[in-house]
């Protein structure tokens, strides 16, 4: 039981972390703590899929949060999104069509900023 559920664990404990460092970087000390517990505390997420069971819902929450702050810094670097794709692989590969959401919002987000060479 440990072995199939300590990846989830790990992994909704990352999904805490990085929320609250976006937070931070974003918005503020204060209000990176009040992300960080709100999602912490959150029924769903501790209750139902997230932390608890075995399947990897956090993990997929987590590669979705990299993506969306990867998607905020688009163009930036050598890169030009090669991670961004290297993270949808991860998603696709993870959950299978539970990328195409992500897809979804990164093409509406490239399309209103106006990156026509991404496409």
């Amino acid at each position: 039981a440990l072995a199939l559920r300590l990846p989830s664990a790990l992994s909704a404990l990352a999904v805490v972390f990085v929320t609250m460092e976006l937070a931070r970087r974003w918005l503020g000390r204060a209000e990176a703590l009040l992300a960080g517990a709100v999602l912490a505390t959150a029924f769903g997420f501790l209750g139902h899929h997230a932390a608890r069971s075995g399947d990897l819902d956090a993990m997929l929450s987590l590669l979705v949060i990299a993506a969306m702050a990867r998607l905020s810094r688009f163009g930036e670097g050598w890169s030009r999104g090669l991670d961004l794709g290297l993270i949808c692989g991860a998603i696709f590969l993870l959950k299978s069509f539970a990328v195409l959401p992500v897809l979804g919002v990164a093409a509406v987000f490239l399309a209103v900023r106006g990156e026509r060479r991404a496409w």
